[in-house]
């Protein structure tokens, strides 16, 4: 059986928000601009880090809104 190293489970994270952009199109995804206003902000990515989004959704998991189901 294989096993994974503990240094591989933990991992810098960077969290890209894009909030603002989100409660106008609930559509919308992480962009290159998104990035690299993150990158501005912050600096460079860290290495092997974890990239993850706040769109602000999960003020919306308990209601219908959150499935976001529409044509």
């Amino acid at each position: 059986m294989s096993k994974i190293p503990v240094e591989n489970l933990v991992a810098p994270l960077a969290v890209v928000d894009i909030r603002a952009r989100a409660a106008e199109d609930p559509d919308t995804l992480v962009t290159p601009d998104d990035q690299k206003a993150w990158a501005d902000a912050n600096g460079p990515f860290p290495e092997r880090c974890c990239v993850a989004m706040n769109s602000g959704w999960d003020a919306n998991v308990d209601s219908d809104e959150f499935r976001n189901a529409d044509a």
